[in-house]
């Protein structure tokens, strides 16, 4: 499509079709221009957030066991001070277990 096309179904001139190819390209765009446009060209605008790696759940998990760890650790490090402290394997069992409640009840502080 032309921006002579594109600004006949937006009513307006191709210079108001160059400026919005440049706020596009500069990332100053609003969201209600790009829907415009998108209905102009018979197109539907699909605005989405999308983790940097993996899908939505592993995001979560990798920060529910960071959260859990960070939790249990320090925990730990005070039962050491009263000499109370357990074991690597058991602070792996309580690491996972913990992550696991706190991906079940999606605590506010995994996004800490």
């Amino acid at each position: 499509m032309t921006m002579a096309q594109l600004g006949a179904k937006l009513n307006i001139t191709r210079q108001g079709v160059k400026r919005i190819e440049e706020s596009e390209a500069n990332g100053t765009i609003t969201l209600n221009s790009l829907k415009g446009v998108a209905n102009a060209m018979d197109l539907k605008l699909v605005y989405a957030l999308v983790p940097k790696h993996g899908t939505i759940n592993h995001l979560i998990q990798v920060k529910a066991e960071k959260l859990a760890q960070k939790i249990v650790l320090r925990t730990n490090q005070n039962m050491k001070l009263e000499e109370q402290g357990i074991g690597d394997e058991k602070i792996a069992e309580t690491i996972k277990e913990l992550a696991s409640e706190i991906k079940r009840e999606m605590r506010k502080s995994l996004w800490d």
